[in-house]
């Protein structure tokens, strides 16, 4: 999980941060899914949104 490691101090908002299910789609409007703009891992370690579902 890159978004909570300590090697990803790159100060983006969404770090460090847990996401309600009603709050998953404002931060992917304002990000857009990562597939999307780094498929191939070029601009860092975002490729995908991981869920834990409880």
């Amino acid at each position: 999980m890159p978004t909570f490691s300590d090697q990803c101090a790159d100060g983006k908002e969404y770090r460090k941060k847990l996401y309600t299910y009603e709050e998953i789609p404002e931060i992917i409007g304002k990000y857009v899914l990562p597939q999307d703009w780094n498929n191939d891992g070029k601009y860092g370690p975002e490729r995908y949104i991981e869920a834990h579902i409880w």
